[in-house]
Parts: C-alpha cells; sequence; structure tokens
C-alpha cells in the first residue's frame, strides 16, 4: 500500500461488514485502505496536519475521529460523510487558549453500552474537549472534562464501572482515571512526578494497564489494576544521569494467547509478561534488529537473552 505522502503518522484498523480496513495518515492525507487483494485506497482526505486517529465500531456504523491540528475531523468511512469539531478557544474558567495550545495530540473514543458514546481529545495546553454522539453518527460538544492538566501526553480508555472512563495525563502531573461523563476523577495513578510517555491497556485477567514513565534519574513502566487503582508492579531502569529512555508500551499476545507488552530502552526494546501472579518479575531483553510494532513473539520463558532485572 503506497502512501504517496511519505511515512505515515497515525494508523488504525478495524472490520467492517464486506472486509477489513485500515487508516493511515501520513504528512497532508488521510488514506483508508480495504486490506483485500484488488480494492486498493477506498477514502482520500486532504487536510492541513491530520495526525492522531480513533476509530469507534458500532454495529450500525464505524466512526473514525482523526486530529488535525485544532480541528477533530469524524469522518464515516464508509461513505465519507462526516464532521468538522474545533478545540475551545476558551477554559470554562474564562482563560484564552493560543493556537499551540490547543493542537490535539491525544484522541480516544469511549464506548459504554447503552450510552451515548463519547470523544475525548487532549491539546497541548492541558484541555481535554469531549463531545457525545448519537445514534446517528452527529456530534455534539459537552464541557471539557478537564482545562488544566499542563502537557497531555495519554488519552485511552480504560474499563471500570460503566465503561465511561478515560485514562489521561502527561508531565509534570501524572496519570489519572477520569469519568467521561461527567468529569469525577476515579483514581489517581501519580507517582511522584514522573512524566507520562505512553500507556496501553492489556485485556488479560484482570485488566491492566501499562503506563510508560520517565524521570531525570530513572525511567521504566508501571503496571495498574484500572478497577481498583492499585499499582500492581513496575520495571524501573537507573541508568547513567541524562540517559534515560523509556518508549510508549505496545500490547501483544504470544502464539499461545498470553498477554505481554514491549517497549524501548535506552539500550534496546524489551517485553514484560502480564499473566504472572506478579507483574513485576524479569523483563526479556529482546535481541534487536526488532521494532515496537511487531506483536506476535515466542513463548519468552526460555529467552535467548539474560532479562534484566529490575532495579
Amino acid at each position: 500500500m503506497p502512501i504517496p505522502t511519505g511515512r505515515p503518522f497515525g494508523v488504525v484498523g478495524w472490520s467492517a461488514s464486506d472486509g477489513s480496513r485500515i487508516a493511515v495518515t501520513s504528512a497532508s492525507l488521510l488514506q483508508v485502505f480495504a486490506l483485500e487483494p484488488g480494492r486498493g485506497v477506498l477514502l482520500e482526505r486532504e487536510w492541513t496536519a491530520p495526525g492522531r486517529l480513533a476509530v469507534l465500531e458500532r454495529p450500525e456504523q464505524v466512526l473514525l475521529a482523526v486530529a488535525d491540528r485544532q480541528q477533530v475531523h469524524v469522518v464515516d468511512p464508509a461513505t465519507g460523510a462526516g464532521h468538522d469539531l474545533t478545540m475551545p478557544e476558551v477554559t470554562t474558567s474564562g482563560r484564552s487558549l493560543s493556537q499551540a495550545a490547543r493542537n490535539v495530540i491525544g484522541l480516544a473514543w469511549v464506548p459504554a453500552s447503552g450510552s451515548d458514546p463519547v470523544l475525548v481529545a487532549g491539546a497541548q495546553g492541558g484541555l481535554l474537549a469531549r463531545w457525545g454522539c448519537n445514534g446517528g453518527g452527529t456530534p455534539h460538544a459537552l464541557p471539557p472534562l478537564k482545562t488544566d492538566l499542563d502537557f497531555v501526553t495519554v488519552v485511552t480508555p480504560v474499563p471500570g464501572g460503566d465503561g465511561m472512563r478515560v485514562l489521561c495525563g502527561g508531565p509534570p502531573g501524572g496519570p489519572a482515571v477520569y469519568d467521561a461523563v461527567d468529569g469525577s476523577l476515579v483514581h489517581d495513578l501519580a507517582t511522584g512526578g514522573a512524566r507520562v510517555v505512553g500507556a496501553t491497556v492489556v485485556d488479560a485477567s484482570p485488566p491492566v494497564v501499562v503506563v510508560a514513565e520517565l524521570a531525570d534519574d530513572a525511567c521504566g513502566v508501571r503496571v495498574w489494576n484500572p478497577l481498583s487503582g492499585r499499582s500492581t508492579g513496575a520495571v524501573v531502569h537507573r541508568p547513567l544521569p541524562h540517559d534515560a529512555y523509556v518508549g510508549p508500551p505496545r500490547a501483544g499476545r504470544t502464539a499461545d494467547g498470553r498477554p505481554f507488552v514491549v517497549y524501548e530502552v535506552e539500550e534496546g526494546v524489551e517485553l514484560l509478561m502480564l499473566d504472572r501472579p506478579a507483574h513485576d518479575d524479569s523483563p526479556v531483553r529482546l535481541l534487536l534488529p526488532f521494532t515496537v510494532d511487531d506483536r506476535a513473539a515466542p513463548d519468552p520463558d526460555t529467552p535467548a537473552h539474560p532479562a534484566r532485572r529490575p532495579r
């Protein structure tokens, strides 16, 4: 699938009634592809700077949300019909927001059984805007979820309650779980000033949220139970000063169905299994070359490289 504008920025996939689909943003272009041979590009849109993507899958309709600087485009990829949403220029307290502060850098649909789904957009200036979406796919603005989070790096739905919960966070504060409908704080997951660089929800039993954090003298991932708000383990590295690095975690499963996350560190890539009684077991150090987009892995109980223990 050649992308004429170069390297992709955002990629999401879903299942349609007549096959599988994938949406890609790159430079000024959104493209929707069919994965079946011979069908190619089904939809193409040119915008200013399309970036983050979020997909809402419903039996009656699929909706694709596309961040585009201070806007979010909501598109039905089957028909091309859509709506353009604009980030608020003023917070609920009356504080004006610059264009840069309104740039959308996090995006997530928060669906729930029996309720209208909520689209949450996190902006560079700490604003969490949201829209409800009725059964016909028409968005309507709701009051901002939060306006004082400084820099938002993570926006992702998490299980719990009635399903309408969202994990948001970024530097300098830590992540927190909010009720996407009434804006109330459900769980504060802050751990003392570490900067949040990414997070993922893993479909394990019980479900877990893995958050990648970076501090001046340490980095690593922390595992949370989103139902209780308690940490169940962590992998911490303490490298040389100013060398701390960890990338966003990516979830996957082994060939026999065991859940794991992979994430970059300063010396390579690590894999952490998530089906053990405690999630603070040694991660497996993977031999390069390896990319964090690779989601299939052999059973790592017999690693080819010694695993490093959490410090």
